[in-house]
C-alpha cells in the first residue's frame, strides 16, 4: 500500500493503523480509543482500511468511538455506513456503549437515527435505557427518545438480578433521571436480585422494590435521596403519588404485558456439567445452550475485559488455568479448613483461601483488569445458574423465575442452603431443592429402591456419596500420566499449570473413550519444557488405576439396599444415571451386585401408572446425563402447578438423607429424625436442663 509523505506523528498513526499484516484491524480500533480523530480515521479509509474491522472482544470502531464518547469520530464512521446494530461479545450495539458516556448527545443522535436500537438487549437482557439510567444520564433531548415507552421501561430489569434505575437515580442525585422515571410510571412492582454482591449480604438476602422497599443496606429510594441531602430529590419523590404505595400493598406478579404463559425450571447443578429442563406442551424439554449443547460446563472464567461461562470458559481454561474457576460444587456450603476442601486445594490451579471469619468459609480469587476479585462459592453457582436461566429464558421467549434445584442426596443442610442462597443470588425463585437420585426418579418412574403405587413416588431409602464422580476418575489418570512423564522425561510438569490442563482435557477424552473402546493414545504436545507426551492407555489398565473409586461407589448401593429393608429379589428394575455409569467396569460391578440383572441404561419416559409397577410407551428416550434435570423440570410442574393433569397427580414422598437432632453435653447428639424418615415429617421430645450453681 502507498502512503503519502505526512508530517511526524501524523504518518506514525497512519503506518501502525494501515499495516493490517504486522498490526492487525485492532490496531484501528487502539488508534481511534486514543485520539478520536475523525480526520485521521478519513485518512485511514482513503488508504482502503476496514472500517468495520472488529478485534478480538468483537468491537468495531464505532463501538469505542461510543464507548469514550467521541461524537466526531462516530459521526465519520456513521457517514461512511458503519453499521451501529453490530454486536460485540456481550451483545451490545453502539447505542448501548454511547448510553453510558457522561455527554448525551451521542445517544441522543444514535436513538434518533436508529430507534430500533433502544429495544435490542444484550446477553444479560439489558437495554441502553438500562446502561443510561445505570450511568444517571437519561437526560437532555435523549429521553424523549429512550424513555418515551412503559415498555422500555419495563426491561431494564428482565433478569431480574440488577438493581433498578430509580435507586441509582436517587443514589447519584439525577433529578431528571428522577422525574423521568416517575412520570413514565413504571412499575412500582419490579423486583430486583443482586448478582454481585458482596459475601457480607449472603446471609441478608434481600431486594429492591422500586421507592418504598429496602436495599440490601436496608434503604429505600427515598432514603438513599435524603441521606445524599439531595433536598429536590427527595421532594421528587415524595411529591410522586406512587409513594402512597407500601410493600404491603404492592400487587405480585410479573407487569401486566408480561402475563403470558408462566414456565418453571428443573435444574441439575453440577459439579462439572449443567443442564435445564422446562416441562412445555405436556412434555419436558431439554434445552440446548448457545453453542447447540444439552449439557453446560460448569466453568466461570475472567479474562483481561470479560467473564466468560460455560463452553465459553472450558475452551480457554489451557491458556487462562488461575482464572478459570470450576468445581465450585465441592466448596459450597464447606469452612474451609475442611479436610475434604484441603485435598481438593492440591488439585486446582485456581486460588482458594479463608475469608478469615469465625465461619472460616472459603473464598475463590482471581485477578480480573489487574484487580484481585474474591468469591463465594455460592456467587460462582449463582453465575452458572443464571446461565441456565438465560438458556431457558432464550428457549421460552419470555422470563423464567422460578426453578427447582437438584443436589447430591448426601448434602448436608449447610450445603443445601447455600445451593438456595446460589440460586437467590441469580434471580431464582427457588421452589424446592430435590435430591438428585429422587430428582431421576422422578424421570425414569424407577429407582434403585422405590415403590410406585397410582402415581405415588415412596422413597424407601437413600444413600450416597456427595465426593465421588467423574472428575476423581479423572484425577487419577492425570496423576497416572504425570508420573510416566516424570519417569520418562525426568521433569516435572506440576509447576506448569496450563500444561497441568491440557494434560487434564485429553485425560477426560480418553476416559469417555474407553467406555467404547479397548485402548485409546493420550497424546499433548510439547507439554513442559519442550517434551512430547504420548502414552497408550488400556481399559484394563484404566480400571485398576479406578478400581478403589469403584468399589467405593458400591458402598452405598449396599447401605440403601440394607436401609430399605428389603432383599435384592425384590427389586424390579435398576437404572443407571450419569456420564460415569457408561463406564462398563461400573455396570458390570452394579450388575453383579443385583445377581446379573439387566440394568436400565436409558429408558423411554413414563406415561402411565399401574399397580405397582411402572408402564412406559415409546415417546421420548432419557439420556442419562439428562434424567436429573428432567426430573426437576416435572417436579417444577408439579410445585409451580403448570403440568399437565397426569403430572400434576404425582405424589413424591422423600425422605431425609442424613438423621437430625441436637447437641448434648460433651458434644453427643440426640437424634430425632433418624435418617430416612418420610418427609415431610417432625418429632418432639422433652430434655432436662440442668444448671448448677456454685
Amino acid at each position: 500500500m502507498q502512503v503519502p509523505r505526512l508530517e511526524s506523528r501524523d504518518r506514525r498513526r497512519l503506518m501502525v493503523a494501515t499495516d493490517q499484516q504486522q498490526m492487525g484491524p485492532q490496531s484501528i480500533q487502539k488508534k481511534e480509543r486514543r485520539e478520536g480523530h475523525a480526520e485521521v480515521l478519513q485518512l485511514l479509509h482513503d488508504h482502503g482500511c476496514e472500517l468495520e474491522a472488529l478485534d478480538r472482544f468483537g468491537r468495531s470502531p464505532l463501538h469505542l468511538a461510543c464507548e469514550h464518547g467521541k461524537a466526531n469520530a462516530a459521526k465519520f464512521l456513521l457517514d461512511c455506513g458503519v453499521k451501529p446494530n453490530l454486536e460485540d461479545r456481550n451483545g451490545r450495539n453502539a447505542l448501548h456503549l454511547a448510553a453510558c458516556c457522561e455527554d448525551p448527545s451521542l445517544s441522543d443522535l444514535l436513538a434518533s437515527q436508529f430507534p430500533q436500537l433502544v429495544f435490542c438487549a444484550d446477553v444479560h437482557g439489558r437495554t441502553p435505557l438500562f446502561y443510561a439510567a445505570l450511568n444517571a444520564h437519561p437526560q437532555s433531548q435523549g429521553e424523549a427518545t429512550l424513555c418515551d415507552s412503559v415498555g422500555t421501561f419495563r426491561q431494564l430489569w428482565p433478569c431480574g438480578h440488577t438493581a433498578v434505575a430509580l435507586h441509582y437515580a436517587a443514589e447519584e442525585g439525577q433529578l431528571n433521571a428522577l422525574r423521568l422515571l416517575l412520570k413514565n410510571k413504571i412499575d412500582i412492582n419490579a423486583e430486583a436480585r443482586f448478582l454481585n454482591f458482596g459475601p457480607q449480604y449472603l446471609s441478608k438476602r434481600g431486594s429492591r422494590v422500586l421507592l418504598m422497599s429496602e436495599d440490601k443496606g436496608g434503604q429505600t429510594a427515598l432514603q438513599i435521596a435524603s441521606n445524599e441531602v439531595i433536598g429536590a430529590g427527595v421532594t421528587t419523590l415524595a411529591g410522586s403519588n406512587q409513594t402512597r404505595f407500601s410493600c404491603a400493598e404492592m400487587p405480585d406478579g410479573p407487569p401486566a404485558d408480561d402475563e403470558k404463559k408462566s414456565y418453571s425450571m428443573g435444574i441439575d447443578l453440577g459439579t462439572t456439567y449443567s443442564c435445564v429442563g422446562i416441562f412445555k406442551d405436556g412434555e419436558v424439554q431439554i434445552i440446548a445452550n448457545d453453542q447447540g449443547n444439552r449439557t453446560t460446563p460448569s466453568y466461570v472464567a475472567w479474562t483481561e475485559n470479560e467473564r466468560l461461562l460455560g463452553d465459553a470458559a472450558k475452551n480457554q481454561v489451557a491458556s487462562n488455568p488461575t482464572n478459570t474457576v470450576f468445581d465450585a460444587k465441592r466448596l459450597i456450603g464447606r469452612k474451609f479448613q475442611d479436610p475434604v476442601v484441603q485435598a481438593d486445594l492440591k488439585l486446582w490451579p485456581f486460588k482458594v483461601v479463608s475469608d478469615g471469619s469465625a465461619d472460616d468459609k472459603p473464598l475463590i480469587e482471581v485477578v480480573y483488569q489487574g484487580v484481585d476479585k474474591k468469591f463465594h462459592p455460592e456467587e460462582i453457582s449463582s453465575m452458572i445458574l443464571t446461565k441456565m436461566k438465560q438458556t431457558a429464558e432464550a428457549f421460552v421467549g419470555q422470563r423464567v423465575r422460578s426453578a427447582v434445584i437438584t443436589v447430591p442426596a448426601y448434602f448436608n443442610d449447610s450445603q443445601r442452603q447455600a445451593t438456595k442462597d446460589a440460586g437467590e443470588i441469580a434471580g431464582l425463585n427457588v421452589l424446592r431443592i430435590v435430591n438428585e437420585p429422587t430428582a431421576a426418579a422422578i424421570a425414569y418412574g424407577l429407582v434403585s429402591i422405590l415403590t410406585i403405587t397410582d402415581a405415588v413416588f415412596e422413597v424407601k431409602a437413600t444413600a450416597g456419596d456427595p465426593h465421588l464422580g467423574g472428575e476423581d476418575f479423572d484425577n487419577r489418570m492425570l496423576s497416572y500420566c504425570i508420573s510416566e512423564f516424570r519417569r520418562k522425561h525426568k521433569s516435572d510438569p506440576t509447576r506448569n499449570q496450563r500444561a497441568i490442563r491440557r494434560l487434564r482435557t485429553q485425560c477426560e477424552r480418553a476416559k469417555r473413550q474407553l467406555s467404547t473402546q479397548t485402548s485409546v493414545t493420550i497424546e499433548v504436545d510439547s507439554l513442559h519444557e519442550g517434551a512430547d507426551f504420548s502414552l497408550r492407555l488400556s481399559r484394563a489398565k484404566f480400571e485398576e488405576l479406578c478400581m478403589d473409586y469403584f468399589k467405593k461407589a458400591m458402598e452405598p448401593v449396599s447401605q440403601c439396599l440394607g436401609d430399605s429393608g428389603l432383599p435384592k429379589s425384590k427389586i424390579s428394575d435398576v437404572v443407571l444415571v450419569g456420564g460415569s455409569t457408561r463406564i462398563p467396569k461400573v455396570q458390570e460391578l452394579i450388575s453383579s451386585f443385583f445377581n446379573g440383572k439387566h440394568l436400565c441404561k436409558a429408558i423411554l419416559a413414563l406415561t402411565f401408572y399401574c399397580n405397582a409397577i411402572v408402564r412406559t410407551l415409546p415417546m421420548q428416550e432419557i439420556n442419562p446425563d439428562e434424567a436429573v434435570a428432567y426430573g426437576a423440570a416435572v417436579q417444577a410442574a408439579i410445585v409451580s402447578g403448570t403440568g399437565t393433569e397426569e403430572v400434576e397427580n404425582m405424589l413424591l414422598l422423600d425422605v431425609a438423607p442424613l438423621s437430625l437432632g441436637i447437641e448434648m453435653a460433651g458434644g453427643m447428639m440426640q437424634k430425632l429424625i433418624e435418617r430416612n424418615s418420610t418427609i415431610p415429617t417432625n418429632k418432639s421430645q422433652a430434655n432436662t436442663v440442668q444448671q448448677l450453681v456454685i
